[in-house]
């Protein structure tokens, strides 16, 4: 497999736990000493519309927070994209 085609094997599934702690949630301990997600997680993802992968119960898919994170803050992807690479390439060659 060529180098540059390991950004292609970085996981896109995660646990609820990681999806909890990828976007800033810590984790609750309960009277048994057992890690509990805390229910503001799963208020947060109701709010912004970050839902768990169909059919599999407790995975989300880490594009789709990025996606939705992405479009509340306001980032756009495609053309702008596309913009800054042809002003880059140009700054690049020093025109």
């Amino acid at each position: 497999m060529p180098r540059n085609m390991s950004f292609a094997l970085t996981p896109r599934i995660m646990t609820t736990k990681e999806a909890a702690e990828y976007l800033g949630f810590e984790m609750k301990i309960d009277d048994r000493g057992i890690e509990q997600v805390p229910s503001a997680f799963y208020r947060y993802c109701g709010l912004v519309g970050i839902t768990q992968i169909p059919y599999r119960r407790g995975r989300y898919d880490k594009r789709q927070i990025d996606d939705i994170l992405d479009g509340s803050a306001g980032v756009t992807v495609g053309a702008n994209d596309d913009d800054w690479v042809k002003k880059y390439e140009i700054e690049s060659q020093g025109h």
